[in-house]
């Protein structure tokens, strides 16, 4: 009677340590990938992000054409020397989060706003949404958009 009374004590426990390991803050096990993303297009500076302030707001639209989605991001924030931009992606379940990495080999003293074209291919069937975030972790999502793959 002792040893069930200790282990229906122990249950409780257990369940409690196992919820608190898997609510850490939003750290979801994010893995690259998901399907193929690449950058299609990258506008031209379009001017200082301060100056542009007032009407400068993240914006993300998205269209889909078969398994293929294509995305904007609009007033993405980026040093006004950038050099290249890379485009990363982390998924987990019909989550797809991308991160803008920019370089720049000589930064300038000024930020500007630019326009992200790119692509997502090869993903399966359903509902996703998709987040632009400043990391992996998404501590920050700037903004995110859902859509649906078709059959």
């Amino acid at each position: 009677m002792r040893c069930v009374l200790k282990i229906y004590l122990l249950i409780p426990l257990v369940i409690v340590a196992a919820c608190q390991q898997s609510s850490t803050g939003g750290e979801q096990p994010f893995l690259p990938g998901g399907g193929n993303i690449r950058l299609v297009a990258l506008g031209d500076c379009m001017g200082s992000s301060t100056a542009l302030a007032a009407d400068s707001q993240d914006k993300l639209l998205a269209t889909v054409s078969g398994g293929t989605v294509s995305f904007v991001h609009t007033a993405a924030v980026f040093n006004c020397c950038l050099d290249s931009l890379n485009l990363e992606m982390f998924s987990w379940g019909g989550i797809l989060r991308v991160l803008e990495l920019p370089y720049c080999d000589q930064p300038c003293d000024c930020t500007c706003d630019y326009v992200v074209h790119g692509e997502i291919t090869e993903l399966e069937p359903g509902f996703y949404t998709l987040e632009i975030c400043t990391d992996s972790l998404a501590h920050q999502a700037l903004c995110s958009v859902s859509f649906r793959i078709g059959e």
